[in-house]
């Protein structure tokens, strides 16, 4: 063991009896290597050079073993205390508070020992830090391999600042996409409501109510229909000034085509006993074929 610090701790056994007090084996062992940190930082104090890191390593291994408690001190004039929790132990062998020195700490396990020094070197402050560890795991190792590359801190703290307001802004879109899905789950959510109020006033109003109500909706579907046969129309339309144009005859194919969509319909109105209302366009059906019916064979 070095000699300098077997005297330090035999001073530091010493002075413990002096005052009074008559340690446990446990309780020495524990003091004796507080005592190792307590020699460790004062001398970081002392140069100044590589002070933060190590009062971060150092709180780190003393919180954890908790060889602080009861451990004896002089304060600045003179009297004899004993610690009695980690923020008093902070105060009085690190010259900071707990906070602080767990700041430190969660700095240093962030970036590691040797890219936390050279933050340290370049004069990274606490705020930078806590930017650092509010990235990304991938943000975060973009600006670890700047450190790593020897960067200056203007280039580090603009690296920061960049990879931040992308953060801010993926947030900002993140949180415009969720009000927008709520709108929209809402504005669903009131059209279920109006679909399961229409239900029940369609099943509890009175018959005539009730059976309006469902020749709206026929007419809905009669309405989709007239277009889909407008559209059917159309593309007949083009296909005999096509036939015509070239004089080609596709009038059985067609008429065929034309029964199809004829039957269902006159199917609907005999298996329904609809007479009222189609007794003219039946007329003019009729009128229609008997015409047909001339031309084709030239009465």
């Amino acid at each position: 063991m070095d000699p300098e610090l077997l005297a330090e701790r035999r001073a530091f056994v010493v002075s413990a009896v002096e005052g009074g007090d008559m340690p446990t084996a446990k309780q020495l062992a524990g003091w004796l290597e507080t005592a190792t940190h307590i020699g460790r930082i004062q001398a970081a104090l002392v140069n100044a050079t590589v002070a933060e890191r190590i009062v971060a390593e150092s709180y780190r291994a003393v919180a954890k073993s908790k060889s602080y408690e009861g451990l004896p001190y002089h304060t600045p004039d003179g009297e004899a205390r004993h610690v009695a929790s980690l923020d008093e132990f902070c105060q009085a062998f690190f010259g900071r508070s707990k906070r602080r020195c767990q700041e430190l700490a969660t700095n240093l396990e962030a970036l590691g020992a040797e890219l936390y020094e050279a933050g340290e070197h370049i004069g990274l402050g606490q705020r930078d830090y806590n930017a650092l560890r509010a990235l990304p795991a991938d943000d975060q190792a973009v600006v670890k391999a700047a450190l790593a590359e020897g960067s200056d801190k203007s280039a580090v703290l603009d690296l920061l600042n960049e990879l931040a307001s992308r953060l801010q802004e993926a947030k900002a879109e993140k949180e415009t996409l969720d009000r927008r899905a709520k709108a929209q789950a809402a504005r669903n959510q009131e059209l279920q409501d109006s679909l399961a109020d229409s239900k029940h006033f369609l099943r509890s109003a009175p018959p005539a109510e009730r059976a309006r109500e469902m020749l709206m909706e026929l007419a809905a579907q009669f309405m989709d229909s007239r277009v889909s046969i407008g559209r059917t129309e159309e593309a007949l339309l083009k296909f005999f000034e096509y036939t015509n144009e070239h004089e080609l005859d596709f009038d059985a194919d067609i008429g065929g085509r034309v029964t199809e969509l004829l039957m269902p319909v006159l199917a609907i109105a005999g298996e329904l006993k609809i007479t009222r209302g189609i007794d003219l366009p039946l007329r003019q059906a009729a009128q229609l074929l008997s015409a047909h019916k001339d031309l084709s064979t030239g009465a």
